[in-house]
């Protein structure tokens, strides 16, 4: 049931989260805000809500007038739901990741034919057709982990056994571009049979049939990089405003229930659900559920440095609603989230599950800053010589379940933030992942100024305190993984490192530094194609010295795995794996939000 409040002339407020769920103050305020304006008759709010820049996210509001700032300017933004026709059996998680790479360019598609297919006009924005955008916006390859409701699951032709892609995406620039008109017009609230009414909704449908064409394009490259087709299951949009029986209806963050099948996302790492609405639906929901698992804290306060955990002082970071068993894939970055989305119960019931796997669209715009020059792999072994060894450290579930590798994973999450926030350079391979839980090793490189502080900072026993995700009734709350320091590699020859096998991208180089650091694009991300190895390298003040640091690190990493199978008959590694000391930890971490204590 809703909670309902008013106060003085405005207009009631139903919310449906209870009150463990986690609201930020600035976003009630807001909701306090919107029911007090003209014409506002109610306002639905969903567990999801958060601060927006015109009134919060994760509502909707019944007036009797158009209020155009309330949808934003992401007009028509929305979550689609496609089915691939490529078996899960056949799909491959490596190459999928670097298939999918291709969404982060423009499409070179025929634009034109496309718009014409769905009746559309050109407009300026049409370059951005097939695009992701920024934002929390994504493209995910999901499995379907359960189906709850097989009949409903049916009538929609799902089927488990192939593929599917969740596509979260909006209008680009055209709904910012009519939006800023309407501002610059005057008025921020129209009568909908007005003549100024009547030419912001026109404009408004525009950009809600041009974002839901773009997210039917998004999902067509995704299909076509997978050498698949794709049909449509879900798409709806969740902002837009409507002239329903009752006034106006406008939704900034909140899906219309009352359409069929309704996709709502969770946070990175947990499931998705596909809902529909129940004939019992509350009528003070206004037809509407939540567009996603929401988040704990705002855009602005994740993009600051938080070294002592995932979400700034005190280490209160995003906490997702449930966690799935963790796909590793491309590097996604979309918030966990903190209300209770198995809270709300407007009256909807969950025809399936699904579980998440690489997304694309979070990845940093690549550009080619591959060296083809000759003699790329001697510069390689003169940077290893010439420079200080590189810290070498072993990270270790022993032969624990799967919750310490989760831990594991996490692990390596918290190292790479403190890392960032400290200005240290780090590296990692981690080991197979064969059930998705989590690697059970990973080996980590850790190099620049302050690297034996860090280092020892991190050595020892990593107690994590929390409820096992994997198994809700098991008793043990304790887990554990090992960090040792491994010895210098034993002189031998370094493996050969080509040019060729490396691929090189530039990423906004960002961390401590000052305002170079800040808005160059002079950090590097460096793959070796053939093994998948990854660095990222920031510290050095060009690309030309970043890319001489990536060499560096990628032949560490290689060295290592050199040694290892070097090493087999005597199982020095191995040993190390399999030996861990479970008690004295030099860092615990608690709850699923993995915050320190």
């Amino acid at each position: 049931m809703s909670e309902a409040s008013a106060v003085d002339d405005r207009a009631p407020i139903h919310a449906f989260y209870s009150p463990r769920s986690w609201i930020e103050g600035n976003a009630t305020q807001q909701l306090e805000t919107v029911a007090g304006l003209p014409g506002v008759k109610a306002v639905a709010a969903m567990p999801d809500l958060h601060p927006g820049k015109w009134g919060p996210v994760g509502c909707s509001i019944l007036a009797d007038r158009v209020h155009p700032p309330l949808v934003g300017s992401d007009i028509g933004c929305g979550m689609g739901l496609f089915q691939l026709d490529l078996p899960l059996r056949k799909l491959r998680i490596d190459k999928a990741a670097v298939r999918l790479r291709a969404l982060d360019g423009p499409w070179d598609g025929d634009t034109a034919a496309a718009l014409a297919g769905a009746g559309l006009e050109p407009t300026p924005f049409d370059g951005s057709l097939g695009t992701i955008g920024g934002g929390n916006h994504f493209c995910e390859v999901q499995e379907i982990e359960e189906i709850l409701e097989p009949e409903a699951a049916a009538r929609a032709g799902l089927d488990r056994s192939l593929t599917h892609v969740l596509v979260h995406s909006g209008s680009r620039g055209l709904g910012y571009a009519i939006l800023q008109a309407q501002l610059a017009a005057g008025p921020t609230h129209l009568g909908p049979g007005t003549e100024a009414g009547s030419a912001y909704l026109a404009r408004h449908d525009l950009a809600v049939r041009w974002a839901a064409l773009n997210r039917r394009t998004i999902a067509a490259r995704a299909a076509q990089a997978l050498r698949a087709e794709a049909r449509p299951v879900a798409d709806l949009s969740h902002n837009l405003v409507e002239v329903v029986a009752g006034g106006v209806l406008h939704r900034k963050g909140t899906a219309p229930a009352d359409r069929g099948l309704v996709p709502i996302p969770g946070s990175r790492g947990t499931l998705s659900y596909l809902v529909e609405q129940l004939a019992s639906a509350q009528p003070e929901a206004l037809e509407s559920l939540a567009h996603g698992a929401g988040r704990k804290f705002d855009r602005a306060f994740h993009a600051r440095p938080h070294p002592h955990g995932q979400g700034g002082p005190g280490g209160a970071g995003p906490q997702p609603l449930r966690r799935c068993h963790h796909m590793r894939g491309p590097r996604s970055a979309r918030r966990g989230g903190a209300g209770g989305l198995q809270e709300h119960r407007p009256g909807d019931r969950r025809p399936r599950r699904f579980r998440p796997r690489p997304r694309g669209g979070h990845l940093p715009p690549a550009r080619d800053l591959q060296d083809r020059t000759s003699g790329g792999e001697g510069r390689a072994r003169e940077a290893r010589a010439g420079g200080a060894a590189m810290i070498r450290l072993l990270l270790t579930t022993g032969r624990g379940p799967g919750e310490c590798r989760l831990a594991l994973a996490k692990t390596l999450t918290a190292m790479a933030r403190e890392a960032e926030a400290t200005g240290v350079e780090l590296a990692t391979a981690a080991g197979a992942d064969p059930d998705g839980q989590g690697p059970a090793s990973a080996i980590a490189l850790v190099d620049g100024e302050g690297a034996e502080r860090f280092a020892a900072g991190w050595a020892g026993s990593i107690l994590w305190i929390c409820r096992s995700p994997l198994r809700p009734h098991h008793k043990r709350k304790t887990w554990f993984v090992g960090i040792s320091r491994l010895d210098d590699a034993p002189a031998s020859e370094a493996p050969v490192l080509a040019a060729a096998d490396v691929r090189f991208e530039a990423l906004q180089a960002g961390g401590p530094g000052g305002q170079h650091q800040n808005k160059s694009r002079s950090a590097v991300r460096a793959v070796h194609t053939p093994t998948g190895l990854t660095v990222v390298v920031r510290g050095g003040r060009s690309q030309h010295r970043n890319k001489a640091l990536a060499l560096e690190r990628l032949g560490g990493l290689l060295e290592l795995a050199s040694e290892a199978a070097a090493r087999a008959d005597s199982r020095s590694i191995q040993v190390r794996h399999e030996r861990l000391e479970r008690g004295r930890p030099v860092r615990t971490f608690v709850g699923e939000a993995f915050r320190p204590r």
